[in-house]
């Protein structure tokens, strides 16, 4: 007969207690970076908005955003004290006054550095106008490999221009951390980590670059790609393909940002509507995003620039990012939370990407569309049986049969966040 003592079962008992904590516990992935979050929130989520006048930051703060990126031509002293009247911390370029006068300040939660440099910087206009010599010294500082490839020893450059390399970029990155190793550096790439663009003059369809500056240039992975303002608003799942691009060249093991187009347009197109906006952000989620910015400035029919801070002149759009940001911090917990296999498609060719985790007692299930097609997708739950699924921020509720529900996505990319008690 099998005899098992008072203490040996407490213990049993008491195991799995902490298994079922662990598995319940929520941890954010900025945690290694002991100056990121703030130090009243363990699970702060990044919502930030490039490049804007620190007198406004007030004014984004009102609407839930909590970072600022980048500072035009900073940061300054006088910046960073407007900012800090307000409450608002930032992500900063690691220039001299920053190097002097910023680490030990908690107002910086990340540093950033060249901006977008896979596409080109030093344009073939630029470059002719330098003249031989020194384009061919710069091609020889900027990207050896290159310069090996054209020849320059040898041959005339007569190429396209280009950025910085990802071993410029590594460099960079080193010094950074050789001064601070409480933040992370965050890379931020373009567009081009989606193949449909292209920008990179001699670098044109070199796609292997994009590994080599995921491999070592930050600890934070970043890009930009704005489908609506570009003309194809039937390609926002450009925006989730992005992130996987991302998590390709890392194996998914940093964190992840995706700048979300808000009030900037180009020319010829209207801008983003708050429901694409939304899209936009869930899509980039559910793939793994840890991290928004919303990109606001405007500019007029001709192209050129008319103001930074377009959602600031936009009393509809501030009040949808307002709620927007509201839906995203309320979620935060689940959205840091580890994911769980337990959900299915039924028909899981359907184009519908979801993801599902268990937070407190409740399981989360984010869902969207990723294609431009109005879809019923019914969702299994394993192991459970009838029950009623909530629609979180829709004020509707959906019945579960069986562990099966349908949902529906009536709209372009429409998303579904749902919400069942276990």
């Amino acid at each position: 007969m099998l005899r098992i003592s008072l203490f040996t079962l407490l213990l049993l008992i008491s195991s799995c207690y902490t298994e079922k904590a662990e598995e319940t516990r929520v941890v954010s992935p900025f945690l290694e970076w002991e100056n990121f979050n703030p130090s009243h929130d363990d699970l702060f989520f990044p919502i930030g908005v490039y490049t804007q006048n620190p007198e406004h930051a007030g004014e984004y703060r009102k609407l839930g955003i909590n970072l600022y990126y980048y500072l035009w031509k900073g940061p300054t002293a006088e910046q960073v004290d407007e900012l800090r009247k307000h409450g608002m911390r930032l992500i900063s370029e690691f220039n001299e006054y920053a190097r002097e006068n910023l680490i030990n300040d908690t107002i910086v939660a990340a540093w950033t550095h060249l901006d977008e440099p896979d596409l080109v910087k030093f344009s073939k206009k630029r470059l002719e106008a330098m003249g031989q010599e020194k384009t061919k010294a710069l091609v020889k500082e900027m990207w050896p490999k290159m310069y090996d490839e054209m020849n320059l020893d040898n041959e005339v450059y007569n190429g396209w221009g280009f950025g910085y390399s990802p071993e410029y970029c590594r460099d960079q990155y080193r010094d950074i951390k050789g001064y601070d190793t409480t933040r992370p550096v965050i890379m931020g790439l373009s567009k081009g980590v989606v193949s449909y663009f292209n920008g990179r003059g001699d670098r044109k369809g070199h796609r292997e670059d994009y590994r080599e500056y995921a491999e070592g240039a930050g600890d934070i992975l970043a890009f930009d790609i704005y489908p609506v303002a570009y003309g194809y608003p039937e390609k926002m799942h450009m925006v989730a393909d992005g992130v996987d691009s991302l998590a390709s060249w890392d194996a998914g093991e940093r964190p992840k940002f995706v700048a979300i187009e808000c009030t900037f347009g180009s020319p010829d197109h209207e801008i983003a509507t708050p429901a694409q906006i939304r899209s936009e952000i869930w899509m980039a989620i559910i793939r793994g995003a840890r991290g928004i910015g919303y990109f606001v400035h405007n500019f007029d029919k001709e192209g050129k620039f008319v103001r930074s801070d377009g959602l600031l002149a936009n009393p509809e759009m501030m009040e949808a990012i307002e709620k927007q940001n509201a839906e995203l911090l309320s979620l935060r917990k689940p959205i840091f939370a580890k994911e769980t296999n337990e959900v299915s498609l039924i028909n899981d060719e359907q184009p519908v990407d979801f993801v599902a985790k268990r937070v407190d007692g409740y399981l989360y299930i984010f869902a969207s569309a990723n294609r431009p097609v109005a879809i019923e997708a019914e969702f299994l739950v394993e192991g459970m049986k009838n029950g009623v699924v909530e629609v979180i921020n829709e004020n509707r509720t959906l019945e579960m049969k069986e562990g099966v529900f349908t949902g529906r996505f009536t709209d372009s990319f429409d998303v579904n966040l749902y919400r069942v008690e276990l």
